[in-house]
Parts: C-alpha cells; sequence; structure tokens
C-alpha cells in the first residue's frame, strides 16, 4: 500500500514549505486547510503518518488529532507548535492522540528524520497487527482442530466401549493373550468357563487345563492358527481356535471357545 503523509495547516505558505521539503521522499503529500477538511480526506483516503499545526481556526491541531485518534487510531500523529502553545497540547500527549511534538520553526532534516521514523513505527505497527491477526487466526483454527479431536476421541471412546460391551455378552468364550502368556481380556462367557471373575493379568499357567495351555505354547513358538477337531476345552464338546493377532508390531492371541 502506497504510503501516504497528510499535513494539515491553515498558512499556505507553509503547506507549499514543507511540499517541497517532502517532494524527494518515498510517500505521497496530501494537504489540508482545516480539522474539518482533514476529517474529510481522512474519510476517503488511508493516511499512515499526520503532520498538523497545532494554531489553526475552527479546530486546534490538538482537537483535530485527539478526532483522528477516535476515528484512525493506527494513524502516527505530529502536532507542530511554538512554545506558547505548549500548555494546549499537553492533554492531547497525556491522551495518546500526539506521538511527537514538534517546535516551530523547524529544521529541514530533523522534520524529514522526525517523518521518516514516524513512518518506521507505522510500519512496525502494521507488522504488528497483522501478526496479531494471524496469531488470532492461527489459535483459532487450533481451537478448531483441537474440538475436532477431542469429538473424535469421544466418538472412539464410545465406540470402544461399545464394542467391549458387545463382546462381554457374546455367547461365546474370548480370551486375550499377550505373547508372553499373559491373559489380557476375558469376556463374561470366558470368566464364567474358568468360573474366575479376576483373571486378567494371570499367566496362562495358572488358569487354562494343560492342553490348551500347551496348544498356546505352541501357537506362540508358531504364530499359526490352531483349531483342529481335536482340540477341546477338557470336559466339554466346545471346540477351541487359537488365533494370531498383530497389534501395534507385537503379537497376541485371541483364544475362543464354541
Amino acid at each position: 500500500m502506497e504510503k501516504t503523509l497528510l499535513v494539515v495547516d491553515d498558512e499556505e505558505n507553509i503547506i507549499r514549505a514543507l511540499r517541497r521539503l517532502f517532494r524527494q521522499e518515498p510517500f505521497s503529500v496530501l494537504t489540508a486547510n482545516s480539522g474539518a477538511e482533514g476529517l474529510d480526506i481522512l474519510s476517503k483516503q488511508p493516511v499512515a503518518v499526520i503532520l498538523s499545526d497545532q494554531r489553526m481556526p475552527g479546530m486546534i491541531g490538538s482537537e483535530f488529532l485527539k478526532a483522528v485518534k477516535e476515528r484512525y487510531p493506527h494513524t502516527i500523529r505530529i502536532v507542530m507548535s511554538g512554545y506558547t502553545e505548549l500548555e494546549s497540547i499537553t492533554s492531547a500527549i497525556n491522551d495518546g492522540a500526539v506521538f511527537k511534538f514538534l517546535l516551530k520553526p523547524w529544521e529541514d532534516e530533523k522534520l524529514l528524520t522526525h517523518i521518516r521514523d514516524a513512518f518506521s513505527y507505522h510500519d512496525l505497527k502494521s507488522n504488528n497487527i497483522l501478526l496479531a491477526e494471524e496469531l488470532k487466526k492461527a489459535n483459532a483454527n487450533l481451537e478448531e482442530k483441537v474440538k475436532e479431536e477431542r469429538e473424535k476421541n469421544a466418538l472412539k471412546t464410545r465406540s470402544l466401549l461399545l464394542s467391549q460391551e458387545l463382546l462381554d455378552r457374546m455367547p461365546i468364550s474370548v480370551f486375550g493373550i499377550s505373547g508372553e502368556g499373559l491373559i489380557v481380556m476375558a469376556n463374561q462367557y470366558a470368566r464364567q468357563l474358568v468360573n474366575q471373575e479376576a483373571i486378567v493379568g494371570n499367566m496362562i499357567d495358572d488358569v487354562f487345563p494343560a492342553t490348551i495351555t500347551e496348544a498356546l505354547y505352541t501357537a506362540v513358538a508358531t504364530t499359526s492358527i490352531a483349531k483342529t477337531s481335536e482340540l477341546h476345552w477338557p470336559d466339554t464338546t466346545k471346540k477351541v481356535t487359537i488365533t494370531p493377532i498383530l497389534n501395534s508390531g507385537t503379537h497376541c492371541f485371541c483364544l475362543s471357545v464354541v
């Protein structure tokens, strides 16, 4: 966006002198002869820096800059005046309506430095505002993603709980067994089959009959499916199936009794 300076002064000779001073600078210059005219220009044209005289008829510079601050707070506002008008500018300085107070008559090089600094400060403020807006958007996107992730996790949790409930109510005995022979899961029918409620965390040697334990260790050694007509749960006609399962790179086994 083009950099623009607004000069407000009721004296045409001052306006002309400032135009000549700024003609080699990398910004455009707009001029107004009163505070009211300056506000009208600001309503139509974006301006980065404002240089205003203090003593003007109708609306003095400090009043003009206070109005500018309320409507266009991101502008950088500078007032020029003589020593005798310092008291009338003090309140505007304290209110933050004035970025810098310069004395008349000015020194060209010093005034140029002040205006250049004002544009640099405006650029810094603008960049900070953009960064703050980008950060706000990023935070909003992050919050949305966190919300979506929470909803996904909640759905997964509900699905897992439902799966566990369905598994627990299946009319067959199902055991989950780690590759080390540790019982890690047992549904309701499985617990009834071995007539124990607290079997999760026990080794198969301590819970299963010897024939089943031997078949399981064979399955562990070969990671193969064991399902034969000869493999039954002792003293029943129920068939036993041992199925290897690869879970996150680790072998475990499902033992079902039907």
